[in-house]
């Protein structure tokens, strides 16, 4: 991006309140778990600001629950259109992944897992990770793990022998929600084809 179209959103967003203060993630202070606040006005300046976007990898491990959800969301969004905002933070967005617990974390993570360019040797991590979140009590994180998944199952025939037998299990044991999606992936060759995990609505 120029300056000057740089200059540009970062004035827009000053006028909008996101950069009132240091660090600007601190706009997405107040409420509770169950409002995004102003993630997506973050996550709009976050695709256009790298500067912005780190500043929200920096909050997913703060100590505010809340702050710590909605830099997860506005992170989320930012990269769904630009996947390169991830590059730098590889490492921390895996290992944060794995140990998260908090069901708002880990469909984030979901989502963003399989927009990263991992080796050999992180593919086999991030997988163990998602692996572990499609026994997570929330149908979210459960629906968002099957469909990243399946995306790394894409180009990896191993993967995708083992993920068949999973997909069948939960299509028959899963929530309604969990269920849909397991059909949808068992079609032959449908998960093959998906671009990118698509979450579901909170």
């Amino acid at each position: 991006m120029n300056k000057e179209r740089k200059g540009r959103v970062r004035e827009k967003a000053s006028k909008t309140g996101i950069l009132r203060r240091a660090p600007a993630r601190e706009a997405l202070r107040g409420g509770d778990l169950r409002s995004i606040g102003r993630a997506n006005d973050m996550a709009t300046a976050a695709a256009e600001d790298a500067t912005v976007f780190a500043e929200l990898i920096a909050g997913l491990d703060h100590t505010d629950r809340i702050m710590r959800m909605r830099c997860a969301d506005a992170a989320e969004k930012a990269s769904s259109h630009k996947p390169k905002l991830l590059r730098p933070y590889k490492k921390r967005l895996l290992r944060l992944a794995a140990e998260a617990t908090a069901k708002e974390m880990r469909w984030h993570f979901a989502l963003m897992l399989p927009r990263l360019s991992l080796t050999a040797r992180e593919r086999v991590g991030a997988v163990a990770t998602l692996e572990t979140y499609l026994s997570d009590s929330s149908r979210i994180v459960v629906v968002n793990a099957m469909q990243a998944l399946a995306e790394f199952a894409r180009d990896d025939e191993a993967l995708r022998v083992g993920l068949v037998p999973r997909l069948a299990r939960l299509r028959g044991e899963g929530s309604p929600a969990i269920k849909a999606r397991a059909r949808k992936l068992l079609r032959a060759g449908s998960f093959l084809m998906e671009s990118r995990a698509t979450p579901l609505k909170t």
